[in-house]
């Protein structure tokens, strides 16, 4: 048992976590319905995440995760240099 006998199963390590965590949560800035429609205008408008994100004041990954509740497609490109010498195909 955490905090020896007669110590309240509340007074752990992992609640004191489980409260920290939540604490964090909170102290975000929640998204309105203005900043949904804002994400979705921009995402529709092709903009980049990291544009949107300076937009809205906001991580990357907040937008990631905000676009993936809301069920938006929001990939991830990685952009490839092209080959200065593509290779022929073959006959």
């Amino acid at each position: 048992m955490v905090g020896g006998p007669g110590a309240s199963p509340r007074s752990g390590p992992l609640f004191c976590l489980k409260n920290e965590v939540k604490m964090m949560y909170k102290s975000q800035r929640q998204w309105t319905p203005r900043d949904e429609q804002r994400l979705l205008a921009m995402i529709a408008g092709g903009k980049r995440t990291q544009e949107i994100a300076a937009e809205l004041k906001r991580s990357i990954g907040a937008v990631y995760a905000r676009a993936h509740q809301m069920h938006i497609p929001l990939k991830r490109i990685r952009v490839r240099p092209r080959s200065s010498n593509p290779v022929a195909a073959a006959p």
